[in-house]
């Protein structure tokens, strides 16, 4: 397989916005050996293969000869094809020239990918949506002064953000009602939700459970309510297939809230906490080493989680 049909055959995926434009392996480092540590980072990591019945020692046996009689950059086919068995959204990896490859979407990501836009949304609006925190949520009160929040991402990457909502949920105080929409938001920091998620608390709530690779708990953990700020009215929190990580744990605790009701779709059912493994030949493989849990005790990583409505 040449390097031609190698670009062609990814160039196809491109709609996921993806780039598979590889960079040549570093020629010092075998195939093999780069395969095997990539292999053994899931082995020692991976909290799901039980959950999703994945025999890993098979899968190695599966890819390995391919691997040995790669040449140059045919190594991502094998190591994208064998990531991809995971069937896990928080799996990707980066070639020694920095290009992000990832295997496998959510197909409820896929379908709803397209699905959500602020432009319809903006139609049920008198005004136009005001926007905060580096554009990363829009707000505005409908006529019947129910208010309306989204959230595009739960990323911690802008110090604004925290003054930003907490000063719109200070404007919002009034309404009769707050719409929480987290359509299309692929995640970010538990740190950012909790955050949001303490402006609706009456009393702290416990946090959902992690489970690491070997089934040890995380310390238990609790959210408090926001000290200046309260708002204990009803809301409704509106989810789709694209909702996503970060996304699905503000959806699975709000849900445990008595004033709230989620509407929408089940969404991606992405629930791993994924971290970045260097090994040899300059590759980061990027995998969950920890599995978020509903309030039940159940796994919803690729399942996802369903709305009340």
């Amino acid at each position: 397989m040449n390097k031609i049909f190698i670009a062609f055959l990814f160039s196809n995926l491109s709609f996921l916005q993806c780039s598979y434009i590889f960079e040549p392996v570093i020629e010092e480092v075998s195939p093999v050996k780069i395969f095997e540590d990539a292999w053994q980072v899931a082995d020692e990591n991976y909290p799901f293969f039980t959950f999703k019945n994945i025999d890993w020692d098979v899968i190695y046996q599966k890819y390995y000869l391919k691997a040995k009689n790669t040449q140059g950059d045919e190594i991502l086919i094998v190591l994208h094809n064998m990531l991809g068995e995971l069937k896990d959204g928080h799996i990707w990896f980066y070639t020694n020239g920095g290009k992000r490859i990832k295997p496998f979407y959510s197909p409820r990501t896929l379908k709803d990918r397209k699905a959500f836009s602020l432009l319809v949304v903006q139609k049920y609006f008198d005004k136009k949506l005001s926007f905060a925190g580096g554009k990363r949520f829009f707000y505005g009160i409908l006529s019947n002064n129910i208010g309306y929040i989204y959230i595009s991402t739960f990323k911690n990457d802008r110090t604004e953000w925290y003054i930003d909502f907490k000063n719109i949920i200070s404007r919002l105080k009034n309404t009769d009602g707050i719409i929480i929409d987290v359509r299309n938001n692929e995640g970010g920091s538990d740190i950012v939700t909790h955050y949001v998620i303490s402006f609706f608390l009456q009393q702290p709530i416990k946090s959902p459970v992690w489970v690491d690779s070997q089934g040890n708990k995380s310390p238990e953990y609790w959210i408090n309510p926001n000290k200046r700020i309260k708002y204990l009215k009803n809301i409704v929190v509106l989810q789709n297939g694209t909702s996503f990580s970060a996304a699905e744990e503000f959806v699975n605790i709000m849900k445990e809230l008595p004033s709230v009701t989620t509407v929408g779709d089940t969404t991606a059912g992405g629930s791993g906490a994924p971290e970045d493994f260097r090994i040899d030949g300059g590759f980061i493989i990027h995998i969950p080493t920890k599995a978020l849990l509903r309030y039940n005790g159940e796994y919803f990583e690729n399942t996802g989680i369903s709305p009340d409505i």
